[in-house]
């Protein structure tokens, strides 16, 4: 069988142009995955720095929170001393004449005609209240009795 010295070229020629084309495809092929591989490794880089970077800061605001905790104890408890002192020292006299001038108030105010007045008034509605539960009582007990007015039962 003989071939066609032009086919033999051609066909010699389309076979160097699919192994240099395989090589590029090949080539191409490696880059195309080197690229993605790149990618896929900078992405990784990216959120491990975004991870630690969220773990320094989740530190620094554990250390914060800490100190802070720590700071407003010792602030509370200098208050509370300044307060004790205060109590204890000129605040207890300044409380003292404040408990003594409440004292003096409400009972100048229990003298008054006025609070006599109400007193008086609320010892006759509760008088009045005693009065109709006990006849309640005898009534339910012996039937009806004699009504019995309060206001002569004060003097």
């Amino acid at each position: 069988m003989v071939i066609d010295p032009f086919t033999a070229i051609l066909g010699i020629g389309s076979l160097g142009a699919s192994i240099f084309g395989g090589m590029g495809q090949q080539r191409a092929a490696a880059q195309s995955l080197q690229a993605q591989f790149d990618a896929q490794k900078a992405g990784t880089e990216a959120g491990a720095r975004i991870a630690r970077e969220q773990a320094y800061g989740q530190l620094g605001e554990n250390i914060a929170a800490r100190l802070a905790g720590e700071r407003a104890a010792e602030l509370g408890y200098g208050l509370q001393k300044r307060a004790k002192e205060w109590e204890l020292g000129p605040g207890f006299d300044k409380n003292l004449a404040n408990a003594w001038q409440l004292t003096l108030r409400s009972q100048a105010a229990q003298l008054t005609p006025e609070a006599k007045e109400l007193s008086q008034r609320e010892n006759r509605r509760k008088m009045r209240e005693t009065l109709a539960e006990k006849q309640a009582a005898m009534a339910g007990l012996f039937g009806p009795i004699a009504p019995q007015s309060a206001t002569n039962l004060f003097v």
